[in-house]
């Protein structure tokens, strides 16, 4: 009788957590600022229908700045939304215009490593599926150094981001999840 009490609680909390989480990447995707973070395109596995672009952020907060785990850069948002890491965040110090907050972590099963290309930092998803047979084929057909280059983040003023899409290297969003 306990245990079926504490299962029916368990549940409920976790359906809460859950559409929580949905509510606010939501939020996110609706009023977020859209930023374009450098990406490095690690895989990609080609379907009949669809095609999941795996890719690393690594080298856009150098390896010397990060101190643990997970934190918070300041980055600024450049003209076409392109950012760059500024400094990791200090609650004392304020945000300058065209600065924002972006949250990260520290995949831990890589580590740190003084090597960024090794390292697993991750802002959002790291993976993006491509549902369109034609928008596979476009990206296919580009030379390899053309196709992606970065990810297309939204990110709200606590510095929580969720992956919207991804672009090129001139910044031309090239798909996006909604």
């Amino acid at each position: 009788m306990i245990r079926t009490f504490l299962f029916a609680c368990f549940l409920i909390f976790a359906s809460c957590m859950l559409a929580f989480r949905y509510e606010n990447r939501r939020e996110i995707l609706e009023n977020g600022t859209e930023i374009l973070v450098p990406v490095f395109v690690h895989k990609t596995e080609l379907g009949d229908h669809a095609a999941k672009i795996s890719f690393r952020y690594h080298g856009f907060i150098p390896a010397s700045q990060i101190a643990s785990g997970s934190g918070t850069a300041v980055i600024r948002r450049h003209a076409g939304g392109r950012a760059s890491f500024v400094r990791m965040f200090d609650p004392n110090v304020p945000l300058r215009p065209r600065e924002h907050l972006l949250k990260f972590s520290l995949n831990h099963k890589t580590g740190m490593k003084r090597s960024t290309e090794a390292s697993k930092i991750r802002f959002a998803s790291d993976a993006y599926v491509l549902r369109s047979e034609e928008k596979i084929e476009e990206l296919m057909e580009r030379p390899k150094e053309l196709r992606i280059k970065y990810a297309v983040l939204k990110v709200n003023g606590d510095g929580e981001a969720a992956l919207w899409g991804i672009a090129d290297q001139n910044g031309v969003v090239l798909s996006t999840l909604y």
